[in-house]
């Protein structure tokens, strides 16, 4: 041996020597072991021995003292020995072995009977050592005295925790080929979408033995019974994992695979050219499904769909439509239910379809349409266009945009809406005005309520009693600014994270000082906060599409929670009952005392606004919002943060007035007559203050500071002209058709700091009949103007049908 490679051998000898006797010698053990059966270093060898005595693997020491050849000659080894077999072993008894994996396979076997070809008990030549860092040794017993290691002798758990995991997606899936570490199959376990997506897990495993042991040793065995994880054991497993995807068409090939290897084991080919026959024929099928769908709506013209659906509200054949919707958002799971509803109390058959279970990632549009016939597809925030040609475009076609997405925002998306498609939406001439929706396919809505699931006959007293309190505020952002902050920007360039936090100093800041701030103030902080960090400059589509969403988010939250600890101030104060429902309440280091845990929507939502004297609807966009109509429907009383969305059509609707008796023909004369008329000042000074549009000249200083933020970040072409934004003033046509303060009475319930919240729950919690007085009214005009009823109808009518409101129908 060289000199250079005699010192490289032993600095690497003395590095594991170190690393042995270290504070850590669990991750050292594997390198050792190698160097022995390499060179059967003595030195190493009594290091190794002495580590696993340190970390409580003294039976397998002796095990592995016992199999080098030669050694136990030396009397000093054979006393080794000796105090080895004294020591405690380390092994997990046969007995405790047997049981679990007994009373496992049982529960295996009913469940997935292609598994009751397992032993029907453990065999009784592995053994099973554990650490006293939890990782489990298993040793195979040889004729020869020697040992085979079944898994590497290595730091399990470290591995699994250090293991580079792809990043999860709401479609991830894993391929494991040989049984993991339960280290390791417990992390994958974790790898599920806040949503609720648990990713599919597909163990392939040849050794019999080997997966018989593993089964004994997992803490948790119940996900191999839940639908989630597949076992294969065995031979032939690539073909039997292929005929296994063959006959699961749900459950995709995995995205992701991880080899788990050991010594002297060939993992079995899973590969591309594994997944390639399968790919292929998943595209047959969706091919021939797409064929076959093309055929059966071809001739169908927009005439003809016309017909039909005038046929069927009249009293003919009853439409069958299909919603499309997600498992994995109960929001959309629940507006999506009650539409549903609505239609089938229209007399139309209504089926929802979602994906089969929580580890499927994707729903079957093309199988759901092709079982039978139906007369339109209804989806939440997703174009038709989004789907290629799963849907045929010959068939009536409704997406409800109920939040903001980025693919929802471009001139394609507008593009995209045909004479068959009807896009249901808060602001139609946004859409219209940004991205060419067609205006003629838009119908404006906003949040509604179904006045049947949320009527205001008084549930029986036991369902109420576990929700009466004073106050109750129902919301599922628990997560504190700072945290949602974080979520947001995890896995973004460091200048994004910046960018959020500069904003989040800045919307405090002007809350602090004003108590709200709108949708123009907004984006002003957005560009300071821009500015503030040094970022390349950023196009206002990009701007608009993607960050500014996502700051919203942010001043939402800030807005929300800035209530919810008056409330909590309040509570503690005067010794009131305060319940804050909805997920990770508990968790939150200010409002966990608070928390009362989830609630469903429906009869349990019922329950809680019919049981609290009084309920809080706090919203930063605006506060119209689902929540508000659901707990006035029920009869609930709602208080609500002040919110200059919900106030802007009252001084726009002056405006138009004016125009209109006066015959006004351009922002010039209405200009000229703002400077004439006080009263009509005021009107356009409110205007501003609310939504920060200036009603002046383009010569205006203020008025070119306004179109500059706009052209920054949120373009909108018709303010940037003087004839644009008479036409938008004379029309209307930029503002929602409906906000909170058409709600009669609705300003009188609502509060814009801390204090005015405090003299509002002490003066209506004493006094029932105000409360009684204060919302009824708002009730009313609920009933009339907010019920997924009115809805049905406008969508039937948009396609054709003859609107009529069923019999008693609130709408």
């Amino acid at each position: 041996m060289s000199a250079t490679l005699a010192d490289r051998d032993a600095t690497d000898l003395a590095a594991i020597s170190a690393a042995l006797n270290g504070a850590d010698p669990e991750s050292a053990i594997e390198s050792a072991y190698v160097r022995i059966a390499d060179a059967g270093d003595l030195p190493v060898l009594l290091a190794m021995i002495r580590a696993m005595v340190r970390i409580g693997l003294s039976g397998l020491a002796l095990r592995v003292l016992n199999a080098v050849d030669g050694l136990l000659a030396d009397p000093q080894l054979a006393g080794l020995a000796q105090q080895l077999s004294r020591l405690p072993s380390g092994e997990i008894p046969a007995a405790t072995l047997r049981s679990r994996y007994a009373e496992r396979r049982a529960v295996l076997v009913r469940t997935v009977p292609s598994l009751s070809s397992l032993p029907s008990s453990l065999p009784e030549r592995l053994h099973v050592f554990r650490s006293i860092k939890g990782n489990h040794q298993i040793v195979r017993d040889r004729a020869d005295r020697k040992i085979d290691l079944v898994v590497p002798l290595a730091d399990h758990a470290a591995r699994a925790a250090s293991i580079a995991l792809p990043p999860f997606t709401p479609t991830s899936s894993f391929s494991l080929l040989g049984t993991p570490t339960p280290q390791l199959f417990a992390r994958l376990l974790t790898q599920r979408d806040p949503a609720g997506y648990a990713a599919t897990i597909d163990v392939l495993e040849s050794d019999v033995e080997l997966f018989s042991i593993w089964l004994a040793l997992l803490d948790d065995a119940s996900d191999l019974v839940s639908g989630r994880v597949t076992c294969l054991v065995g031979d032939d497993l690539v073909n039997r994992y292929r005929l296994f995807l063959a006959d699961h068409p749900w459950r995709a090939p995995a995205s992701h695979t991880i080899t788990n290897r050991r010594p002297g084991w060939t993992p079995p080919a899973i590969d591309t050219a594994f997944y390639a026959p399968l790919h292929a024929a998943m595209r047959s099928k969706q091919d021939r499904l797409t064929e076959l769908l093309r055929c059966r709506y071809a001739q169908r013209s927009v005439g003809w769909w016309k017909h039909r659906y005038a046929e069927a509200t009249s009293g003919g054949t009853p439409l069958r439509l299909l919603g499309f919707t997600t498992r994995f958002s109960s929001v959309i799971q629940h507006a999506m239910g009650d539409l549903a509803a609505a239609f089938r109390r229209r007399g139309c058959t209504f089926e929802l379809v979602k994906e089969a279970n929580e580890h499927v990632p994707t729903v079957d549009i093309r199988s759901a349409l092709a079982a039978a016939e139906c007369d339109g597809v209804v989806v939440i925030n997703h174009l038709r266009c989004e789907f290629q040609d799963a849907i045929p475009a010959n068939l009536p076609y409704v997406c409800w945009m109920q939040d903001h997405m980025d693919r929802l925002c471009s001139k394609d998306a507008g593009a995209s809406v045909g004479a068959l498609d009807l896009v249901v939406t808060h602001a139609p001439h946004v859409l219209e005005s940004l991205y060419g929706y067609p205006i003629a396919r838009c119908i404006g809505t906003n949040n509604l309520t179904d006045a049947e699931t949320y009527s205001n006959v008084r549930l029986p007293e036991s369902e109420l009693e576990p929700h009466r309190c004073d106050v109750s505020f129902v919301s599922h952002g628990s997560e504190s600014p700072e945290e949602l902050l974080a979520l947001i920007c995890a896995g973004t360039p460091a200048e994004f994270t910046r960018l959020c936090q500069a904003f989040l100093g800045l919307i405090r800041t002007q809350l602090a000082s004003d108590g709200w701030l709108n949708s123009q103030h907004l984006v002003e902080r957005m560009l300071e906060a821009e500015a503030t960090v040094r970022l390349t400059p950023l196009t206002p589509e990009f701007r608009r599409s993607r960050i500014y969403p996502q700051l919203a988010r942010i001043y939402d939250r800030v807005y929300r929670h800035e209530a919810i600890a008056w409330t909590a101030a309040w509570a503690r104060q005067r010794g009131r009952r305060f319940r804050l429902y909805g997920s990770g309440w508990v968790r939150h280091p200010e409002f966990s005392q608070f928390a009362a845990g989830q609630v469903a929507n429906g009869r349990e939502l019922r329950a809680v606004y019919q049981a609290s004297a009084i309920s809080l609807q706090v919203n930063g966009y605006s506060s119209l919002h689902q929540r508000l109509l659901d707990g006035l429907a029920c009869g609930g009383c709602m208080l609500s943060r002040w919110n200059p969305a919900d106030f802007l059509r009252a001084p726009f609707l002056r405006i138009r007035e004016r125009i209109e008796e006066r015959c006004f023909t351009s922002l010039a004369e209405l200009v000229r007559h703002r400077e004439e008329d006080a009263a009509f000042d005021v009107a356009c000074c409110e205007a501003e203050r609310l939504v920060s549009v200036q009603i002046r000249l383009l010569g205006d200083p203020r008025r070119a500071a306004h179109v500059a933020v706009l052209r920054a970040g949120n373009d909108i072409p018709e303010l940037r002209t003087d004839t644009g934004l008479f036409e938008t003033l004379r029309d209307m046509r930029l503002l929602p058709e409906r906000v909170a303060a058409d709600l009669p009475g609705f300003e009188r319930s609502t509060f814009r700091n801390a204090a005015q919240l405090h003299t509002l729950l002490d003066q209506l919690l004493e006094d029932p009949r105000a409360r009684r007085a204060l919302c009824e009214p708002m009730r009313a005009s609920v009933l009339q103007h907010d019920t997924y009823d009115g809805l049905v109808e406008r969508m039937l009518m948009a396609f054709g049908g003859a609107g009529r409101p069923r019999q008693g129908s609130a709408a």
